[in-house]
């Protein structure tokens, strides 16, 4: 129960970060006229790209390297980075004193959906969440060019509130961490999209259970009115299609023979909706390699479809095929970098997950790769990814805190496999050895593994691999 607050004077912002979302939330309540706190445990020189985008608001206060409790305690409003653990006992404090708590995608949930009354399609997942969201949102896009994309793949949507038309969707990637927080919120999309489910992040949530329970809170509150895209070669998304309170349309890649559902027939994307067959687009107009791509693909153009039909938007089968083939990928997400003398070098640092590796070693058959794996240890098992690199992967390269760990693996599958241990951590070396152990093929940075043991961020492993291998070739 929070204490009833009419009027917003004083908020604070627990973790300004830099990705945007902290940024966002600082300025949008500055400008709402509210006295802001912002609060990091990080130190200016660290978040300096942040607070300059932030310097024309006087009404913005810093408390950095530290957490005042006062700040916690007498404000009318906390909105928490979603990282933050729900355990945080400065998140306690504020929860003893009644103080009502949000996050940035929170607050612009609230705006755009309850008081603007615009729909939203959100997308979770384990792994294929922020493609599928950028596949949705460039299929959106050929009708509605003003559609919003955002959430967790970065920045904030809030600067853009109330400057777009009635009925402007926002296509929103949600973390497990923001569906944690939202939990309070009373959300529920118009269209729910959830691509696969698989251990994750178990040093935040604690167990399995909690993890899976976040996830499912995307779907928790929907009614019949809305829609749940469940990929059912998922079991246990399957058994959350049997129990869901909305209408649930199901992707399976071979039919079903079921109705509503989607499926892939020849080269066809096809939907079963209320007994009438429709094709959706070709297999020919998705520019993404990989079976994992596929599914995701299938998940976009079904939740296209079914927001055009529902909201009675004119569309055809040539728009949603338009819109497919117009995407080329993301960055960090199976990028090609570079080609010379017969080596192609490929960006997967978005690949945080053992699943993520494995759909990326799928996605090269009959190819020579040496794979670059490891990294932060969220505490999950890395046994199937290791099975998977030693009998898809010419060898390995292994850094990070996980590299033991996947070594040893790897080891008792195959003492003899060709596998270098990078033990200092040397990211320029392990690119450079790693690229020596082939003559033609793939070199592969598909870490399996989050990036904060040696980066910011996965997309500054990223950008760094991109830099090596320039310099390499």
């Amino acid at each position: 129960m929070h204490r009833k607050i009419t009027t917003i004077n004083r908020v604070t912002i627990m973790g300004l970060g830099l990705f945007g979302g902290g940024v966002g939330a600082a300025e949008y309540w500055a400008k709402q006229g509210a006295e802001v706190t912002v609060t990091d445990l990080r130190d200016n020189q660290t978040l300096a790209p942040s607070i300059q985008a932030l310097k024309e608001y006087s009404n913005i206060n810093y408390v950095l390297k530290e957490h005042r409790e006062n700040d916690f305690t007498t404000t009318d409003l906390l909105v928490v980075n979603p990282a933050v653990r729900p355990d945080n006992k400065f998140l306690q404090l504020a929860r003893l004193a009644q103080i009502p708590i949000t996050t940035e995608i929170g607050t612009f949930i609230q705006k755009h959906q309850k008081e603007l009354h615009n729909p939203i399609l959100a997308v979770t997942g384990s792994n294929g969440k922020s493609t599928t969201t950028s596949l949705l949102t460039s299929i959106i896009r050929r009708i509605l060019p003003e559609a919003l994309s955002g959430g967790n793949l970065g920045g904030s949507l809030l600067s853009k509130l109330g400057t777009y038309p009635a009925k402007t969707p926002a296509i929103l990637e949600l973390s497990s961490f923001q569906l944690h927080y939202l939990a309070e919120e009373m959300f529920a999309p118009e269209i729910a999209i959830i691509t696969n489910l698989a251990p994750n992040h178990l040093d935040w949530h604690q167990t399995l259970k909690n993890y899976y329970t976040d996830k499912k809170e995307l779907i928790q509150r929907q009614t019949n009115s809305n829609f749940a895209i469940l990929n059912t070669q998922d079991p246990i998304l399957r058994e959350w299609a049997d129990t869901a309170t909305s209408t649930v349309i199901t992707t399976e890649l071979a039919d079903s023979e079921k109705d509503n559902t989607a499926f892939i027939r020849g080269d066809e994307f096809i939907i079963r909706h209320q007994d009438h067959e429709t094709r959706l687009s070709n297999l020919s107009d998705l520019n993404l390699p990989g079976k994992h791509n596929i599914a995701n693909a299938l998940q976009a153009l079904t939740a296209a479809y079914i927001f055009f039909q529902n909201n009675q938007i004119p569309f055809s089968a040539n728009t949603l095929s338009a819109g497919l083939n117009s995407f080329h990928g993301l960055a960090h997400r199976q990028e090609i970098v570079t080609r010379n003398k017969g080596i192609t070098y490929i960006n997967d640092s978005i690949a945080t997950t053992p699943e993520s590796t494995i759909a990326a070693l799928n996605s090269y058959p009959g190819e020579d790769i040496v794979i670059i794996a490891g990294g932060y240890d969220k505490e999950i098992s890395l046994t199937q990814m290791a099975e998977e690199i030693a009998h898809k992967a010419f060898a390995a390269v292994l850094i990070g805190s996980t590299a033991p760990k996947i070594a040893l693996a790897i080891n008792r599958i195959n003492p003899n496999y060709n596998l270098t241990v990078i033990t200092d951590n040397d990211f320029y070396q392990a690119v450079k050895v790693a690229s020596q152990q082939l003559k033609t093929g793939i070199v592969l940075l598909s870490p399996g593994c989050a990036s904060y043991d040696m980066f910011k961020n996965f997309q500054e492993r990223g950008n760094k691999f991109k830099k090596i291998t320039k310099k390499i070739v």
